[in-house]
């Protein structure tokens, strides 16, 4: 099992990444010659909920609540 520290610096990975494809998409999207609104809305959607996991991830209080579900989860292994 692994261990709360472990956890959170999986998820900090993660959502590393994804604010790699977050940038990757934004890119491309300042490529195109004539963007529809659709792709520009995608993007500002990706942008949004990578702000949200980004300042969730970085919240004490979540990191709180992660060691102490994890906590339950051991216990009542």
């Amino acid at each position: 099992m692994m261990t709360d520290a472990q956890v959170i610096v999986r998820l900090a990975s993660a959502l590393s990444r994804m604010h790699t494809v977050g940038e990757q998409a934004r890119t491309r999207l300042a490529d195109l010659d004539e963007p529809t609104d659709e792709c520009r809305g995608t993007v500002k959607a990706l942008d949004n909920a990578l702000a949200e996991a980004t300042v969730t991830l970085l919240d004490p209080d979540v990191h709180h609540a992660v060691v102490h579900a994890r906590a339950r989860t051991k216990a009542g292994s």
